[in-house]
């Protein structure tokens, strides 16, 4: 399993949710609808969990600049720095 590091600014954690909240809404649809396939459930269930981390998640008070979002370093043309463990 890869696991990603990803820095971002407020604004940008801001916006994350708010595209998680409506994609894990659309995904509880189908069930409202009556679909309780281990898929369907499965799909809902790992959107509710991504939503929870990132809500979650607390500032680093090492980093100061964000990876993502409009201060971004990216936006400014600097390379992202993406990090997986090396395993």
């Amino acid at each position: 399993m890869s696991y990603y590091t990803l820095r971002i600014d407020d604004r940008g954690r801001e916006v994350l949710l708010n595209a998680l909240r409506l994609v894990k809404n659309a995904a509880e649809e189908p069930i409202l609808q009556g679909d309780f396939t281990d898929e369907t459930l499965q799909q809902h269930e790992e959107l509710l969990q991504l939503h929870r981390g990132v809500l979650y998640v607390r500032p680093d008070p090492e980093v100061e600049e964000p990876v993502v979002g409009p201060d971004a370093g990216i936006n400014k043309g600097h390379e992202a720095d993406l990090e997986t463990p090396s395993h």
